[in-house]
């Protein structure tokens, strides 16, 4: 099982989508971290949603967990996958959703790339600056 946890509603399709991708056989589970009332209401594209009110549960049966915060201009991505942690984020202009749409899926895509990459290398956090993000994942 997959798991990602959005502290907003916003690019869940295209998350699961890319994820299905590459792992059709996983089931992606979709969760939020923000208050419901950010979401209630909303004409949502994933097919499981649940609130986990302060971010905080625990998914033991999952195989990987991402986070992805959007924070002002800023997503910041965490994954973890075996004990191995990767973090990174992109500067983003909140106006432009077909740019920050695209952004997002490039740097899951490189995450996703990294998983066989770093199976060596199990135990270690890696963290990508924001101005080399791209270049170091590449």
């Amino acid at each position: 099982m997959i798991v990602v946890i959005f502290n907003k509603p916003d690019f869940e399709y295209d998350v699961h989508s890319l994820l299905k991708e590459f792992f059709p056989q996983e089931d992606v589970q979709m969760y939020y971290s923000c208050p419901p009332e950010e979401v209630s209401g909303r004409n949502l594209a994933c097919t499981h949603h649940e609130m986990t009110g302060d971010g905080k549960k625990e998914f033991a049966d999952a195989d990987q967990v991402y986070r992805i915060d959007y924070v002002g201009d800023q997503i910041t991505i965490k994954w973890e996958y075996q004990s191995v942690f990767h973090e990174t984020w992109i500067n983003v202009d909140p106006a432009d959703r077909k740019e920050t749409k695209n952004q997002l899926k490039i740097v899951l895509y490189k995450m996703i790339e990294k998983r066989y990459w770093t199976q060596s290398s199990m135990g270690n956090s890696v963290r990508y600056p924001p101005d080399k993000n791209r270049d170091e994942m590449s």
